[in-house]
């Protein structure tokens, strides 16, 4: 008994899967990468008009990287950059005072959702 079979609408569908894989990927890069300088900018506002730390906006910055398929973004004061190193001052507190800038949590939900919503577009291209 012999069965021949025709793969070629499976192999292309395959390489379109794969290909779909690599923009995917290059898509997920580019709304990462803009939330990181979206909530930068953010995080630079609500530093913004301190007289005791006027330098912290400045020293703001993001960090992404790639490892494999894992991406991460970090956002925040730069140690060694404008007045980075005392940026946990005016988060933190000090024994003796409060914080004086808020809490950056509420910014990193609100950029979540923004960015989760395009990483499911960019799914939804892909399926």
């Amino acid at each position: 008994m012999r069965i021949d079979l025709d793969l070629n609408q499976i192999n292309a569908l395959a390489n379109r899967l794969r290909a779909a894989d690599r923009q995917s990927a290059v898509e997920a890069r580019r709304s990462i990468a803009r939330s990181g300088v979206d909530l930068k900018r953010a995080m630079a506002q609500e530093a913004t008009g301190s007289q005791h730390f006027p330098g912290i906006p400045a020293s703001i910055g993001y960090d992404l990287t790639f490892t494999g398929d894992t991406f991460e973004l970090e956002v925040g004061p730069e140690i060694g950059r404008g007045q980075g190193s005392l940026a946990f001052i005016p988060y933190e507190g000090t024994p003796v005072a409060g914080p004086s800038f808020p809490d950056p949590q509420h910014l990193a939900e609100a950029e979540a959702l923004v960015l989760g919503a395009q990483l499911e577009s960019i799914l939804e291209i892909v399926v």
